[in-house]
C-alpha cells in the first residue's frame, strides 16, 4: 500500500523531468554569420533624374536591431558591385564613422552634388554590429541631363529716354523650381554669364520663397538711367542653377534730349562819331558858338578903331 502511494507521488516528478529533457534537445533558430533576414535598409526617397550640379537628397531607414557604426550613399559615374561598397568611388561623409554607434531602427538623410553629365550609380550601405548591410533595392541609377528651363523675353524695350519708365516682361519655360529672377543692368558693359558684374538689379523677385514652379511669367519696371546706353541680362535660378537669357547681353539705346536753339534778338545800332574828330556833336556846337562870338567881338573892335581915327 505504501509502495503504490509512493509511486503515485513520483509520477508527476517523472513527467516533469521528461518534459525538461525534451526541451533541452529542441532546435532554436541561430544567428548566421551573414545576419540574413535581420536588419534591412529601406530607401525612403531618392532622386530619379538630375541636372548638372544639382543637389540630390537621399533618405533611408535602417530597420531591425543592432548597433550602427557606419552608413552612407556610395556612388559613382560608372556601374559598381551592389554587394561591395568599395567598388564605388564616392561616398557621403555625414555618417562615415558613428561613435558611439546609433541603435537601429534609425533614419538618415544625406546629399550629393550631381556631376556634369552621364549617370549616377548608387547604393546605400551600413555596418551593424560589424556586419555589412545593403539596401534591398540594389543599385540605383540616376540619369544626369541638362536643364530644360529657358528664359524667353516677351516685351523688352529697344530705345528709351533718360528717366523714362521701362517695362520688361519674360517667361521661364520648361520645368523646375524658380528661387530668383531679375533684370541685372548697368550703364557699362558687363559679363553676360555673371549677373554679379552688373551694378543694379530689379528687386521684385530677388528671393522667391516658396519657389515658383516653371513655367512662370514675370514683369518688372525700371527707370532708364542717364547716359547713352543701358546694358542688361535677365537671370534666374532654377533648381539651384543659374539660367540666363539667350543671346547674351542686350543693350537699350538712350536718346539724348535735344537742346532748343537760343533766339537771337537784334542788337540796336549805337551812334558813332568820326574817330578823327575825337569829339561829339555837342562839343562841335559849343566850339562853333565860341567862334561866332570871337568874330563878333573882332568886328566890333575894328569898327571902334575906325571911328576914333
Amino acid at each position: 500500500m505504501k509502495t503504490r502511494n509512493s509511486f503515485r507521488v513520483f509520477i508527476p516528478v517523472i513527467i516533469a523531468v521528461l518534459a525538461l529533457s525534451s526541451l533541452s534537445f529542441a532546435t532554436f533558430p541561430t544567428v548566421s554569420a551573414s545576419r540574413s533576414g535581420e536588419p534591412t535598409i529601406a530607401v525612403i526617397s531618392a532622386p530619379t533624374k538630375a541636372n548638372p550640379g544639382q543637389k540630390l537628397t537621399f533618405t533611408w531607414e535602417i530597420d531591425g536591431f543592432g548597433r550602427i557604426s557606419h552608413t552612407a550613399v556610395h556612388w559613382d559615374t560608372k556601374p559598381g558591385n551592389p554587394a561591395d561598397y568599395k567598388s564605388y568611388a564616392n561616398a557621403t561623409p555625414d555618417f562615415a564613422s558613428i561613435n558611439p554607434p546609433d541603435l537601429a531602427p534609425k533614419r538618415y538623410t544625406a546629399t550629393i552634388e550631381a556631376p556634369q553629365s552621364g549617370s549616377i550609380f548608387w547604393i546605400v550601405h551600413a555596418i551593424l554590429d560589424g556586419f555589412d548591410t545593403y539596401n534591398m533595392e540594389g543599385q540605383g541609377i540616376i540619369p544626369v541631363g541638362t536643364p530644360n528651363a529657358a528664359i524667353v523675353p516677351r516685351s523688352v524695350p529697344a530705345t528709351a529716354s533718360p528717366g523714362e519708365k521701362l517695362t520688361f516682361g519674360w517667361e521661364i519655360t520648361g520645368s523646375g523650381k524658380i528661387s530668383h529672377t531679375a533684370v541685372h543692368w548697368d550703364t557699362k558693359l558687363g559679363n553676360p554669364a555673371d549677373f554679379k558684374s552688373y551694378a543694379k538689379a530689379t528687386p521684385d523677385y530677388v528671393a522667391i520663397d516658396p519657389p515658383h514652379d516653371a513655367p512662370h511669367g514675370y514683369s518688372v519696371t525700371v527707370e532708364a538711367p542717364q547716359g547713352t546706353a543701358m546694358h542688361y541680362v535677365i537671370h534666374a535660378i532654377v533648381d539651384g542653377k543659374d539660367l540666363y537669357i539667350t543671346g547674351g547681353e542686350r543693350v537699350i539705346t538712350l536718346k539724348v534730349a535735344s537742346v532748343a536753339p537760343v533766339e537771337q534778338k537784334p542788337t540796336p545800332a549805337k551812334e558813332t562819331t568820326t574817330q578823327g574828330a575825337g569829339v561829339d556833336n555837342t562839343t562841335l556846337m559849343l566850339a562853333a558858338g565860341a567862334a561866332i562870338v570871337v568874330v563878333a567881338v573882332g568886328v566890333v573892335a575894328i569898327a571902334r578903331r575906325k571911328k576914333s581915327a
